[in-house]
């Protein structure tokens, strides 16, 4: 172990390699403690200890102060990519996490924990409105409600303005459902009329 910047503590890893050994021999740990399990449906799952970003830390002799430097890369050199090996890590353990979850075989509310907590992922709720919702609404009223998420959704991709996208989706969806009633008609044409006056 050399001796840390300005005479500190000595540096934990002096080799991206030594770091990359010791991250490795983690994960071949890991694979070791796999267990079989039968689960309620009489599946049976290898389940095995999860990945867990703090423990790779400590299992490598670092923990979440003494490896920043070595994640931001500060001790970086042009043949020691330290912030490149315990980048891979991270997103190995996040990976981990994250398909554990989804496939059932870790608890979904800690997994979203871990993923929050270690991996800056955070949960998001969007409402979507199906066509049963929409179809039980007035009919201009539903047209506007699809012209809105088809907008929303189209500039969040695209990146152009939802306001715009608003007006040629609504106009789409006037002239792709026609209704049949004359008061119907009327409405929705006046909706129209008041929606491009300034």
């Amino acid at each position: 172990m050399s001796q840390g910047e300005g005479g500190g503590r000595p540096r934990v890893y002096t080799s991206a390699d030594q770091l990359q050994q010791d991250i490795d021999g983690y994960f071949a740990r890991l694979e070791t403690t796999a267990r079989e399990i039968v689960d309620n449906k009489g599946r049976v799952q290898i389940i095995k200890q999860p990945a867990y970003w703090t423990r790779l830390l400590l299992q490598v002799g670092l923990d979440r102060t003494t490896a920043v430097p070595y994640i931001e890369g500060v001790y970086d050199d042009e043949v020691n990519k330290y912030s490149a090996v315990l980048a891979r890590a991270r997103q190995l353990c996040e990976c981990e996490t994250a398909e554990g979850a989804m496939s059932g075989v870790y608890n979904e509310r800690m997994s979203s924990l871990v993923l929050s907590v270690h991996h800056g992922m955070a949960e998001r709720q969007e409402i979507v409105h199906s066509m049963a919702q929409l179809d039980s609404q007035s009919p201009p009223m539903m047209i506007e409600d699809m012209a809105r998420l088809e907008a929303r959704k189209t500039a969040q991709i695209t990146g152009q303005s939802e306001d715009d996208l608003y007006l040629k989706y609504l106009d789409h969806f006037r002239s792709k459902y026609q209704f049949k009633s004359p008061e119907r008609a009327v409405i929705a044409a006046s909706y129209r009329v008041i929606e491009q006056d300034p």
